[in-house]
């Protein structure tokens, strides 16, 4: 659903641009957060 948001609104060149960093942004927090965890898990075994 959200895929067709971006797809309207890309006719404004600023808006599409500020939505697709905000994707980059999330993405690349979510994945720092997954290599925390997964560090956490990592030395909770050793």
């Amino acid at each position: 659903m959200g895929l067709n948001k971006v797809e309207q609104r890309s006719p404004d060149p600023e808006i599409y641009k500020r939505q697709v960093a905000n994707m980059v942004r999330a993405r690349v927090e979510f994945s720092r957060e997954d290599s925390i965890a997964i560090r956490r898990k990592v030395t909770k075994w050793h």
